[in-house]
């Protein structure tokens, strides 16, 4: 015994595994892989992120409650590294919100050269990227947001 105190419960492998789990990580990753995932989402998926009239439920989609807000779901799960990976509820809140604003790039760029140029391609851009961030990326992200704040409150009481 070196006289320093009481020897940490599991020693020096208990302590690395609690550091990597608990790995402070800046917002800005978080911001970047939830940006990357969610821009990826909505390029492959962006027939089902911009507005139309006409709007398709792909088969696998079907069986979960409410179908028609898979889009919800898809960028709950692309928003999921901003939400968890920041120390606390004030960097996730930044992190998803800086998502946010990537989110429609992705269905932006797939869909560009699809709408008619001129007057209306600015307005088109402007109303979709709105769209998509308001409509399906923000729903998911408070939801995930709330989830995590109640997660740290109830881990602060018993702690």
């Amino acid at each position: 015994m070196s006289g320093k105190g009481p020897a940490k419960a599991g020693g020096p492998q208990g302590q690395a595994a609690a550091t990597l789990i608990r790995t402070p990580y800046k917002p800005r990753i978080a911001f970047i892989a939830a940006g990357v995932l969610l821009a990826t989402t909505t390029y492959v998926w962006a027939d089902h992120f911009v507005f139309s009239k006409v709007f398709f439920v792909p088969e696998w989609a079907k069986p979960l409650p409410a179908a028609h807000w898979f889009p919800s779901y898809m960028a709950g799960v692309a928003l999921l590294p901003a939400v968890v990976l920041p120390r606390d509820v004030s960097g996730a809140v930044k992190a998803a919100a800086g998502s946010l604003v990537l989110a429609p790039v992705g269905a932006l760029a797939a869909h560009w050269e699809k709408w008619e140029s001129g007057n209306h391609l600015v307005a088109n851009a402007a109303f979709n990227f709105a769209w998509i961030a308001l409509w399906y990326c923000l729903p998911a992200a408070t939801v995930l947001l709330a989830t995590r704040a109640i997660v740290d409150a109830l881990r602060s009481k018993r702690g």
